[in-house]
């Protein structure tokens, strides 16, 4: 029964969701390395795909570069590389909202995002049956990644 339910929870979420991938919330340090640097940049992702995330960055990165991402799911450090789409200025943070398409995605990486992408839903629908109203899916990944610690 709760594998049903998943399903038809994740079913849900990617008929609210108009992209062609679900984007999962998930605001983890990250580590950035453009071509122009020699050493990665601490950064910060706002939320990711199977196809590329989404992280803010000091300043705009032109697009069709390539970049190395380092990426903490499921207690491991995954390394990424992938061609920016867009760069646009947030003005909430000041930032630049920085889109990526991955060129790299292992297997690995994928089954830890899907698997940690359950497990959000599940505390998802915990916290909502707790609190007696619905949590947003931002909500639950915060709260849920506060449980997590990322090995190095």
């Amino acid at each position: 029964m709760g594998e049903k339910r998943r399903i038809l929870g994740l079913m849900e979420l990617a008929k609210q969701e108009k992209r062609r991938f679900y984007r999962h919330p998930l605001e983890v340090p990250i580590e950035v390395q453009t071509p122009k640097e020699k050493a990665p940049t601490a950064s910060q992702s706002v939320d990711v795909s199977k196809a590329g995330m989404r992280f803010l960055w000091n300043w705009k990165l032109p697009k069709g570069n390539v970049v190395n991402i380092v990426v903490p799911v499921k207690k491991k450090r995954f390394k990424l590389k992938a061609e920016v789409a867009y760069s646009e200025e947030d003005t909430k943070t000041w930032r630049f909202l920085t889109g990526v398409s991955f060129l790299s995605f292992p297997d690995d990486f994928k089954a830890a995002l899907s698997e940690q992408l359950l497990e959000i839903l599940e505390h998802r629908e915990k916290l909502s049956n707790e609190l007696g109203y619905q949590v947003n899916a931002r909500q639950a990944a915060s709260e849920w990644l506060k449980r997590v610690e990322f090995e190095g």
